[in-house]
């Protein structure tokens, strides 16, 4: 699974969380808590529009560190979606 997609739905679940406070303090009637939360909800909905745009846009975007194969690994996108992952070649002795 692309990371991406994953920050996405952290920012999701954050954004939720923050409108649902925004929405107790306006039950509270505490207006600068409500608009502060209100604004930091639509910031964390715009980090999840932003990473889900490069999340489908650029699949490959998240491809690198070995992708779970390990350190010794090299992972490449060669583009279009073709992806290739190679042992490094051992040191000997430098």
């Amino acid at each position: 699974m692309n990371g991406l997609f994953a920050l996405s739905g952290g920012f999701a679940l954050a954004a939720v969380f923050v409108f649902c406070a925004a929405i107790n303090a306006a039950r509270w009637r505490d207006m600068r808590r409500f608009w502060q939360r209100l604004f930091g909800g639509v910031a964390l909905v715009d980090g999840f529009c932003i990473s889900l745009w490069i999340g489908i846009q650029y699949p490959g975007a998240n491809f690198w560190w070995g992708q779970g194969f390990g350190p010794d690994w090299e992972c490449r996108n060669l583009g279009d979606g073709a992806r290739v992952c190679f042992p490094d070649k051992p040191s000997f002795g430098r």
